[in-house]
């Protein structure tokens, strides 16, 4: 029986065949564009359900704009309930897919992923929310985001999206699994502003405060049965596409203090240079409210911009 399968198809080559594939353990699909009109048959009508009993690692592929023809009705039609690492890279790209990704994931009963990969330009146009707030993604412990919006220079991640990550805010008390609480890696790439990085400085600081609180909790109320088996970010990959002023600022001292209060490691670089946490302030070619900002975010010492979103102080 086939377990691994590396091969490309139209959208509609790969339907026409998907039903043979129940054995399938993991698959890397290069999406083409349809060679002519004949070949993009009635996609609707060969989207029904595939199952897909046993695929534990899906990577899917589009190198060219017409390669996202047929390619909603792909996932549409895919059932995945072992489904634990799934990546899609259209690089640059953008088309539909995002809304039929969600609908595969709900359709997946059983589905639990622990590794999500997005590549995508529309990654940085999409709200991601809704695909936190998914059962199959409460076990999810690494996710990378690589979102080349060229056009806006959106950030990968939105501030709203980054709380919805936040299980401090009294808004997501009941919906602590949207929070992805098993998150251990997170990694961005994407353009970065000095409030982007604020945020994202915010989300791992909240989120350690949080397992601290609830370790405290359960050492004061222990439970019959309970066990808190949740821990704060590891690691936070942030990479800038392009010279980013806001990245510069930090020192590495300061992301040294930040894990050592947080645990979680900070990384930080530009999409053409090696690390650049290292870089001191310079008050003559950065703008002295930039670097303040981050700094104190950093260092604990102020909250100046989240105050208003009601994020904590520390």
């Amino acid at each position: 029986m086939l377990q691994h399968l590396s091969a490309s198809f139209d959208a509609a080559g790969f339907l026409s065949v998907a039903s043979l594939l129940f054995s399938l353990q993991t698959l890397s699909l290069l999406i083409k564009p349809p060679l002519d009109d004949s070949e993009t048959f009635n996609l609707q009508a060969s989207a029904e359900a595939n199952h897909l009993p046993q695929l534990t690692e899906f990577k899917i592929y589009v190198d060219d704009a017409d390669g996202f023809i047929g390619l909603s009705d792909v996932f549409s039609s895919l059932s995945v309930p072992v489904l634990r690492h799934f990546e899609f890279d259209s690089g640059d790209l953008n088309g539909t897919w995002f809304r039929a990704f969600i609908s595969m994931l709900r359709r997946s009963e059983g589905c639990q992923l622990e590794k999500i990969v997005l590549v995508n330009e529309q990654s940085a146009q999409e709200d991601l929310a809704p695909l936190f707030d998914l059962p199959a993604l409460s076990s999810l412990t690494h996710l990378h985001i690589n979102a080349k919006d060229r056009q806006t220079q959106a950030c990968p991640l939105s501030e709203m999206e980054l709380e919805a990550l936040n299980p401090r805010l009294t808004r997501n008390s009941g919906r602590l699994s949207a929070c992805l609480l098993n998150l251990k890696v997170l990694s961005c790439s994407g353009h970065f502003g000095v409030e982007d990085l604020v945020n994202l400085i915010s989300l791992v600081k909240s989120r350690a405060l949080y397992v601290t609180e609830r370790q405290e909790e359960q050492q004061s109320i222990p439970k019959a049965g309970e066990l808190l088996d949740i821990q704060p970010l590891q690691t936070v990959k942030i990479i800038h596409l392009a010279q980013s002023r806001a990245l510069q600022i930090i020192q590495a001292n300061t992301l040294d203090a930040l894990e050592d209060q947080t645990g979680t490691k900070v990384i930080l670089q530009s999409e053409d240079k090696a690390e650049i946490c290292s870089s001191r302030v310079s008050s003559y070619y950065f703008h002295n409210y930039d670097a303040s900002l981050l700094e104190d975010a950093l260092l604990g010492r102020r909250w100046p911009e989240c105050e208003k979103q009601g994020s904590p102080q520390y």
